[in-house]
């Protein structure tokens, strides 16, 4: 057998011995008396078990490495070739006695994570660490799609203090998923026993240079709404390594401050989604330009500050006001100038445009001298006319004549659009 010249330090070697006659034949049973010294370096354990069969099983350990004779002897006589020369060499550890075990493996991306190794030959013998590589596979096609590493590193290997203790292993991954970590002997890329292990990477805190608010939403870009409507945005939160956090509970912090002379405040709110998604809602009711900023620890997120311009609503007759010598007493053939302030129901000026049109509406008006009632009637002849009308800045300027004397009190301005 290999035994008689080759043996592993502490590894079992074993050979056999096969009993003949005087004459040369085999003999198929047992009794006879064998025996067995190993001579070395070192002692060396052996045992010589009688298989009744005419055969012998040696077992034998070598505790150090070196040369060692084998000498067997019958009843005091070396047999045929005793004694035998064997070489003691250094122990091999043995994939499938060799072992993987989990430590952290439910890790944040960057975090460190770890697992535990031990090495042993055949027999079980725990033996010194051995190179051996570590290597990491995503779980599923669509992760399989993104590589094979994404981001991870072997950190460092942590031998233990004595050749029983596990020894440690560290690594990292950057991003976020399930994957399988297999550990396999360097030089036979072998797989150790519980190889592959399962790793499981969140998404690590969210990083504000990373994270997004809105689609084209940006320091350049002027997004507008009208007064007293709610603008939405969305907040998307990611981490450093660019995974979307999973999570809600981030503490961003929303603002929004006036710009060019504005001072009215701007509502903003902020949901979240308890997913890693925000909305951002944003209302204000004075017209102007405000300033939108999104910041997470003292940083702008990425789009922040943004603009958001809010315009006027269209002019509402309860807030606008007329103002003039249109307004009142006139003579026949006089001209009056009637002036409007335009402005919506929040108070903001609105500027005059010429899709807005106004008109001057004459009530049922009673003859001079007579009470009003009921069945009153306008008279014919004292009817007023609108000559003319110009805008002018944000208000908007009415030229009205008087072609017959009569009483104009109480004349109605009304608004109207397309006319």
């Amino acid at each position: 057998g290999d035994g008689l010249a080759l043996a592993h330090v502490r590894q079992p070697a074993h050979f056999t011995l096969l009993a003949h006659d005087a004459l040369g034949g085999r003999l198929l049973r047992g009794g006879g008396h064998f025996v067995v010294e190993i001579r070395g370096p070192s002692s060396a354990a052996h045992s010589l078990c009688d298989n009744q069969d005419g055969t012998y099983s040696c077992c034998w350990s070598a505790t150090v490495t070196g040369p060692y004779w084998i000498l067997v002897s019958l009843a005091g006589e070396p047999i045929v070739g005793s004694p035998f020369a064997a070489t003691a060499i250094a122990p091999r550890i043995d994939a499938a006695s060799s072992t993987i075990e989990g430590g952290l493996l439910t890790v944040s991306a960057g975090e460190e994570g770890d697992c535990y190794l031990r090495f042993a030959d055949m027999s079980g013998s725990r033996l010194p660490a051995t190179p051996v590589d570590l290597s990491l596979r995503p779980v599923g096609p669509s992760q399989a799609s993104r590589g094979t590493t994404d981001g991870f590193q072997v950190g460092a290997f942590e031998p233990g203090a004595a050749e029983a203790d596990a020894h440690r292993a560290t690594f990292t991954v950057g991003r976020a998923g399930v994957y399988l970590l297999h550990a396999r002997l360097r030089r036979e890329q072998i797989e150790l026993t519980g190889s592959p292990l399962q790793v499981v990477v969140m998404p690590a805190a969210a990083h504000a240079p990373l994270c997004s608010l809105g689609v084209g939403a940006s320091a350049s870009a002027v997004t507008e709404q009208p007064a007293g409507a709610v603008r939405r945005l969305a907040l998307r939160a990611f981490d450093r390594f660019g995974n979307a956090c999973d999570r809600g509970g981030v503490p961003f912090v929303a603002q929004a401050e006036g710009l060019h002379a504005v001072t009215s405040p701007m509502s903003v709110r902020l949901l979240d989604g308890r997913d890693g998604s925000y909305e951002v809602l944003c209302v204000g009711e004075a017209a102007g330009l405000y300033s939108l900023k999104l910041t997470l620890g003292g940083q702008h997120v990425k789009g922040s500050p943004t603009k958001l311009l809010v315009k006027p609503l269209d002019p509402d007759p309860t807030t606008s006001s007329v103002s003039g010598s249109g307004i009142g007493r006139l003579e026949a053939g006089e001209e009056g100038v009637v002036r409007i302030d335009c402005r919506d129901r929040f108070g903001n000026v609105v500027p005059a445009r010429p899709s807005v049109r106004f008109a001057v509406i004459r009530p049922n008006l009673p003859k001079p001298g007579r009470t009003p009632d009921a069945d009153s009637r306008p008279e014919p002849n004292a009817t007023g006319a609108l000559l003319s009308h110009t805008l002018c800045g944000c208000s908007l300027g009415l030229g009205l004549g008087a072609c017959r004397a009569g009483r104009r009190a109480g004349g109605e301005l009304a608004r109207r659009r397309g006319v």
